[in-house]
């Protein structure tokens, strides 16, 4: 399948969505692609499928690994999108919170605020990316920090009204 066809079908056409979801094992090796414009599209057509793009978690755990940054951050980006079937995809993220690129450690960041529960790895990560070289990581970590924060706070509520009586 072309990138073109794909972004457009992720995008959301009319009638095409379940098509696209039929398409995940193709997408899947879309990221082999020698051109990095064809994986990056096609890491960013299944982070738009979310949960029926689960069966890809492992081919997007691995594209946080890609030679290519853009390719790298879709992603880490992607992974979210997935929900609870992605969280295998953590101790991947955390590795790579250390990537050379700015652009993909922040995605890190962000992904790992929204996908995981305040394990010491986790914290720990986000911890050193708040002392990152780059700004605008140190801004998005610390934002992710308070993302964190807040899901947890929400989550302790919500288990306590669930425990009373």
């Amino acid at each position: 399948m072309s990138a073109l066809l794909g972004l457009l079908l992720a995008i959301g056409l009319p009638g095409c969505r379940k098509d696209l979801a039929d398409e995940v094992p193709e997408l899947s090796q879309g990221l082999q692609h020698p051109d990095p414009d064809e994986r990056y599209t096609a890491v960013s057509s299944l982070g738009r499928l979310g949960a029926d793009a689960k069966k890809a978690v492992p081919a997007l755990t691995e594209a946080l690994k890609d030679k290519d940054a853009n390719v790298r951050m879709a992603a880490a980006y992607a992974l979210p999108k997935i929900g609870p079937e992605a969280l295998e995809a953590i101790p991947a993220l955390v590795a790579a919170a250390d990537d050379p690129a700015p652009l993909v450690r922040s995605a890190v960041v962000y992904a790992l605020s929204v996908m995981a529960g305040d394990t010491a790895s986790v914290r720990t990560a986000l911890q050193k990316a708040q002392r990152d070289p780059d700004e605008t990581v140190r801004k998005d970590a610390a934002e992710a920090v308070r993302r964190l924060e807040n899901r947890l706070k929400y989550e302790q509520k919500a288990a306590a009204k669930s425990k009373s009586p």
